[in-house]
């Protein structure tokens, strides 16, 4: 780089006697090398802006995320920084007169909706921002996300894109977590209240246009509860994994099985059940969850209690068939435990008659309805008072 300072000409130009030739000469010549100093500046401040760009665009690399790229007329890689290609695990050499799709390894016809977007935007000419898409090099998967403007000479042809990229597999990795445990349950990987709900919602949707039914199925750990104060929280998460793993295998494909919460889980029979198959199916579930668990080299037992209700015949609600799984299980349980029950109607009329007694009793706890009484027991060999028997009397 060089740069001239200050030039002034000093010419001396003697007026001639005998002819304007020399004067013409002269002009001509000081024209010249005006002209000639002239490009030397020209050349001399775009090197120097060029040597100011490449610094401030070597300072923009080492101290921010992004690398740049560019291509020529022809889409061709042309200029890829040291970032770029330490990314793309591959050469400068390698990387200069590929073509970008290329480095994504994929036919034309199973190209990301992103990179078909990319393609788009290059056959039109146009800039694109912030486009996310998958790489798979050597096996290792990663996300990149690109961003570049088209570039076009003075006499308006196009000349290439100028662009950034940067590696966002992290932020990918922790978005796709984030919108699976949406779904899912994070300690067993099955699906969880949300994802019940919806299906749920689904199975509903399905009954109503097309009248085709379902059943559930809620499950509810028997003497979950006692191990995991026993035996620890983490003996507790490593029966509950245990557990979904052997529901998992006995619901079989087609079902779908949730864990709702604790040691709380769920089946939908999503086809038209009978009730042999729905009590087939619990009979296994029961079945698998009493098989002892090794915890720490030692067998631990638990068990299971289902309560069931089809569809339509106990409901045609959400709400509503849950509650009667619900009031099943709970006579399941009842019942000794490790069995089923499916919902009848009696459940429902004695479970509707416990809550009214439930609100008439802490009503009348408010009102101070109740008096303590105590009546003598009487020994009647001595004929002496033994004790008394302390009645409520409502």
């Amino acid at each position: 780089m060089f740069v001239i300072r200050d030039y002034k000409l000093k010419t001396k130009v003697r007026r001639p006697r005998r002819s304007g030739r020399l004067r013409v000469l002269a002009a001509a010549s000081l024209s010249g090398t005006r002209s000639f100093i002239g490009r030397l500046v020209a050349i001399a401040e775009s090197n120097e802006r060029g040597a100011v760009i490449a610094m401030l665009l070597k300072e923009f690399e080492d101290n921010a995320s992004d690398w740049l790229w560019s291509t020529n007329q022809d889409n061709l890689l042309e200029h890829v920084s040291e970032r770029f290609a330490s990314a793309a695990e591959r050469d400068i050499s390698e990387l200069t007169g590929m073509a970008i799709f290329d480095l994504f390894g994929v036919a034309e016809t199973q190209r990301h909706p992103g990179l078909a977007r990319v393609v788009d935007h290059m056959r039109k000419q146009t800039a694109f921002r912030d486009i996310e898409l998958p790489m798979n090099h050597n096996g290792a998967y990663r996300w990149w996300k690109l961003s570049a403007q088209p570039h076009f000479g003075k006499a308006g042809e196009f000349i290439g894109y100028r662009g950034v990229g940067s590696d966002i597999t992290d932020q990918k990795t922790a978005e796709d977590r984030v919108a699976y445990l949406a779904h899912n349950d994070d300690l067993t990987d099955l699906a969880n209240r949300a994802s019940f709900t919806i299906c749920m919602n689904e199975a509903i949707e399905q009954l109503e246009r097309y009248d085709i039914g379902f059943a559930i199925l809620m499950i509810d750990l028997d003497q979950f509860k006692a191990v995991n104060d026993t035996r620890g929280h983490e003996a507790g998460d490593q029966i509950l994994v245990q557990i979904g793993r052997r529901f998992t295998a006995a619901a079989g494909k087609g079902n779908i099985l949730a864990r709702l919460g604790g040691d709380e889980f769920a089946v939908i029979l999503p086809s038209p059940p009978d009730s042999d198959t729905v009590t087939e199916l619990a009979g296994r579930l029961i079945d698998v969850a009493r098989q002892p668990i090794m915890i720490a080299g030692l067998p631990v037992s638990v068990g299971a209690s289902i309560g069931i209700a089809i569809a339509p015949e106990h409901g045609t609600r959400p709400d509503q068939l849950m509650r009667h799984a619900d009031l099943a299980l709970y006579r399941a349980k009842q019942g000794g435990r490790n069995t089923f029950r499916m919902f009848q109607i009696e459940m429902d009329r004695l479970a509707q008659e416990r809550r009214v007694l439930e609100r008439q009793i802490s009503q009348a706890l408010e009102q101070n309805q109740f008096e303590l009484n105590y009546q003598p027991l009487i020994d009647v060999e001595s004929n002496r008072i033994a004790g008394f028997e302390a009645l409520v009397r409502w």
